[in-house]
């Protein structure tokens, strides 16, 4: 499938399956989500409306920005959030997500926002990883503690056993001092691992957490 001609945004990829005799017997749909580093490169230099309306937000659709602002969950403030919610014009939410990426941008003279692009590489990196049999992977613990920690420096994997839960002990060397995050497959096979425990500061703190393993 060529993607190059496509900007970012919400896509619906249909696989059909056909017989010999070219007769579709089965089909398949799924709602992606393209984010391409090109589509960035006006949005982010100056403070003049140009930039703006040359931007992918100038023209990007609704259900896209949605999905974009619900993508933003971790790193969003409270009153960000109210303010979004509170829009109910299509211009309005473009322009608040042209103005919310370039608020976060460290480097505007640069031609692409870094933190944009770096914060859409850990969504895209969770999805692929930790995606469940109901859940996408940016939803799941996992997902969200790559997102707002980053990568850990080590991880401890352990796997089902007749009186234990698969579980999963991740580390980080420099985040806070040195931390760790304990996740748990409560429900067998299903992919899906609850953080149970962390000894980061906004993150669940259970000193029996070991007894989440027990089968």
């Amino acid at each position: 499938m060529e993607i190059d001609t496509l900007h970012s945004g919400i896509y619906f990829l249909e696989v059909l399956l056909a017989n010999q005799l070219n007769n579709v017997i089965d089909s398949k749909e799924k709602k992606i989500f393209v984010y391409k580093l090109n589509d960035n490169k006006a949005d982010n230099t100056g403070n003049t409306p140009q930039n703006f309306l040359t931007s992918v937000y100038a023209q990007m659709k609704e259900e896209d920005l949605d999905r974009e602002f619900d993508l933003s969950v971790y790193i969003r403030t409270d009153k960000e959030t109210k303010s979004y919610k509170n829009l109910n014009k299509l211009e309005d939410k473009r322009k608040f997500m042209f103005e919310f990426w370039k608020s976060r941008d460290n480097n505007p003279s640069s031609a692409v926002n870094e933190y944009k692009v770096n914060y859409f590489k850990k969504i895209n990196e969770a999805n692929k990883s930790f995606k469940g049999s109901y859940r996408e992977g940016w939803k799941t613990d996992r997902g969200r503690i790559l997102i707002i920690y980053g990568k850990p420096d080590d991880i401890e994997r352990y796997p089902f056993q007749i009186t234990t839960k698969s579980y999963e002990i991740w580390k980080y060397d420099s985040v806070e001092g040195g931390a760790q995050c304990v996740f748990v497959e409560r429900d067998q096979a299903t992919g899906v691992y609850d953080l149970v425990h962390s000894t980061l500061r906004n993150e669940l703190q259970n000193p029996n957490w070991e007894k989440e393993l027990t089968n």
